[in-house]
């Protein structure tokens, strides 16, 4: 289901213009301090309309009279926008799956595989998941038997793009730069701002000093994410004899993790690396923090790193991983009191992991992908310590032995024994701590 503004405590555009109207007599709400400010709303936009000049009529877009600016304020008082109900939907979310078993005396085998499609809470998200299973069984005599499973998943979802948050040390507090996140957008945007202007087209405010509108963002600016999960596993059980049994697993696992972000030249953050230069704003340009600074020449002014296109942001996982275990067993009842267990084990854990991290710069989404990379922007990189790429491994070795021995007389008294014999590469750097032994001995009577 949709949120509901029901459950919150917000205020409706007629009072919150009202809030903004004793703002605007008190003297905050001017034409210094909203019209050429970083994030503006109804008032940034009425008195930017009251300095863009048309030469054909030879009037300008707003008069600068109280009546003409009472009747634009207007339309936003009345607009009561439902941020919910432009943002979020009704949605059905299906599954379907096939499952087949079959098998005989000595063999089954259950096969099955499923499709699962989520359109999304809100109108920027989508997951479709395909998922794959084989198991079987087999009794090769009374001594040997098998199994084998094996497991797949594919998932393609889409959603909303976001960055990393920043910190703010000196303060304890944290913030996101061109966050729009829809339940978030929602909660804090005012009531007052409409996603369609008059004439049915969406109307734009200002962000970071470029437009915004929220539905363009979400067309705009997306991240797509990607899964493929492979897993392949396989035990055996061998009967020795009666009292002697060996079993065997092992396993094979490869997934692999893809991000892709996506903003394009016509996004808000893409403009905002613009701002104050296309078109030429002295006031904008010497306030935006997302232009560029040549710290070799202090005169200069602050340039765009991005003068075309937009952004495109990879972040790959990969990880394989293998696992073996061996163990084996004694179980003896003598002469019916006396119980004798003995158990050994053998583990193997074999793990790498491949993250990799690729920023990319000026891509002209509307020109078939071709790069326009300015060269300050890698100047910029490298004067702020900040790698537009990255590629690094981790790798984990784990061995593990084991050894149990239990003894128990009539069930009623009982002694055992364990020790284990664990090495990582995780442990530390130096052989001799790479390795654990552990032991105890424990007794108990009944």
């Amino acid at each position: 289901m949709k949120p509901s503004y029901n459950n919150f405590d917000i205020l409706n555009s007629a009072d919150q213009m009202n809030v903004y109207i004793e703002m605007q007599n008190k003297g905050w709400l001017n034409h210094s301090s909203s019209s050429r400010s970083a994030n503006g709303g109804v008032f940034t936009k009425m008195y930017n309309q009251m300095y863009v000049y048309d030469p054909a009529t030879g009037s300008y877009a707003l008069r600068n009279d109280a009546q003409s600016q009472k009747q634009f304020l207007q339309r936003y008082a009345d607009a009561n926008t439902d941020w919910f109900d432009v943002l979020f939907k009704q949605s059905l979310m299906q599954e379907h799956s096939l499952s087949v078993a079959t098998g005989t005396q000595k063999s089954k085998i259950y096969a099955s595989t499923s499709f699962l499609q989520d359109n999304g809470w809100t109108i920027a998200d989508k997951v479709k998941r395909f998922t794959g299973n084989f198991r079987g069984n087999f009794e090769i005599s009374d001594k040997l038997s098998f199994e084998l499973i094996t497991q797949g998943s594919i998932r393609d979802q889409k959603a909303p793009g976001t960055l990393g948050r920043n910190g703010n040390p000196v303060y304890g507090t944290y913030d996101r730069d061109f966050d729009i996140n829809p339940f978030s957008y929602a909660l804090n945007t005012s009531r007052t701002l409409t996603p369609y202007d008059a004439n049915g087209n969406r109307e734009y405010f200002t962000q970071n000093y470029a437009p915004f509108n929220i539905l363009n963002e979400l067309e705009n600016n997306t991240l797509e994410l990607g899964l493929i999960d492979f897993k392949v596993q396989g035990g055996l059980k061998y009967k020795i004899t009666n009292n002697l049994k060996y079993s065997f697993d092992g396993a094979y696992r490869f997934a692999k993790t893809s991000q892709e972000h996506k903003i394009t030249e016509n996004s808000n953050m893409a403009q905002a690396y613009r701002a104050g230069i296309s078109p030429d704003d002295a006031t904008i340009r010497n306030n935006n923090k997302f232009l560029y600074s040549n710290p070799d020449d202090p005169n200069a002014l602050p340039v765009s790193v991005l003068p075309y296109g937009g952004f495109y942001k990879t972040n790959d996982d990969n990880i394989t991983n293998y696992y073996v275990r061996n163990s084996l067993e004694y179980d003896k009842t003598f002469n019916g009191d006396h119980l004798f267990n003995v158990f050994a084990t053998q583990e193997m854990r074999y793990i790498n992991r491949q993250n990799k991290v690729f920023d990319g710069y000026g891509y002209q989404y509307d020109k078939g992908g071709v790069p326009f990379i300015d060269p300050n922007i890698v100047k910029q990189n490298v004067e702020g310590g900040f790698n537009y790429y990255s590629m690094g491994y981790r790798y984990e070795r784990y061995l593990n032995y084991a050894l149990r021995a239990a003894y128990s007389y009539k069930g009623k008294y009982s002694i055992n024994a364990t020790g284990r014999y664990d090495g990582s590469n995780l442990l530390g750097e130096s052989p001799t701590a790479r390795w654990l032994p552990t032991w105890n001995v424990s007794g108990a009577w009944n």
